[in-house]
């Protein structure tokens, strides 16, 4: 269960249905193979727990969601066994058991956020930034590196090639008001309040937000054709499920629905 998951890098909490991913590894939340292990974990965790209606990773460090890959991680990864594991655990591990999920995943950026970091930031369904003075983007080039974890191709689904290639291929930050500007933060507000309340607006009716996301990521990949034959499917399921039952019936009643995500 994630009330019960304990971790030496990450620190989970649940707090009424949204269960809280936190990078807790001073000073920086530089990203090792330990912390990754550990926060695949605790999205599986919250990915199948009933108790977990959203999911919102943020950070426990002030001043950093994360500065990206360990520098010594890095140099370690020369090892293509443990490359291969990295890669394996940034794509399979984080961004596909967050994207696939039947659930909302919102990340909580409140400090720098570059490289990995803002790759963990990508996978995630939406992104709300607190106002401050930190920094985002992808600079791995500034060492001579490119991102690896994903970033490319989920930034470019948000803000296009040319404006990817420009970022990353420079290696350019952004502060918190451009990078809303140009899309890569969803929302951004003076405090972190905004996020929570958006967290518990996803997770009033879990069923069917999860089938709405399902129906996108999955249908963004497919011709247009499977993409409405899967819709129809997922459409059906939650038009004979408990929930929908139990909304027409509050709406009868003039009283507030009472999901249970079925």
């Amino acid at each position: 269960m994630f009330r019960n998951l304990k971790l030496q890098q990450i620190d989970c909490a649940l707090e009424d249905g949204v269960g809280w991913i936190r990078l807790n590894r001073a000073p920086v939340n530089a990203i090792d193979l330990a912390l990754l292990q550990e926060l695949v974990r605790a999205i599986q965790a919250a990915r199948n727990d009933p108790e977990v209606r959203v999911a919102m990773l943020a950070s426990a460090t002030k001043g950093y969601f994360s500065a990206g890959l360990d520098l010594k991680e890095l140099e370690l990864s020369a090892d293509e066994g443990r490359a291969e594991l990295l890669d394996q655990l940034f794509k399979d591990g984080v961004l596909r058991a967050m994207r696939t999920a039947r659930k909302i995943f919102i990340a909580l950026i409140n400090g720098h956020c570059l490289g990995g970091g803002l790759e963990l930031a990508l996978a995630a369904d939406f992104r709300v930034g607190v106002e401050g003075k930190w920094q985002l983007g992808l600079p791995e080039v500034r060492l001579g590196g490119m991102p690896g974890g994903g970033g490319l191709q989920t930034m470019r689904r948000l803000i296009g090639q040319a404006r990817t290639l420009r970022l990353a291929a420079l290696g350019e930050t952004l502060d918190p008001a451009r990078a809303f500007e140009l899309g890569l933060l969803d929302e951004l507000h003076p405090d972190e309040g905004a996020a929570t309340a958006l967290a518990r607006k996803f997770s009033e009716a879990p069923g069917s937000v999860g089938s709405i996301k399902l129906a996108l990521y999955e249908g963004q990949e497919m011709p247009l054709a499977g993409a409405l034959v899967l819709e129809r499917q997922l459409y059906r399921a939650i038009m004979t499920g408990e929930d929908i039952k139990e909304g027409v019936a509050a709406f009868r009643d003039k009283r507030p629905p009472r999901f249970k995500g079925k």
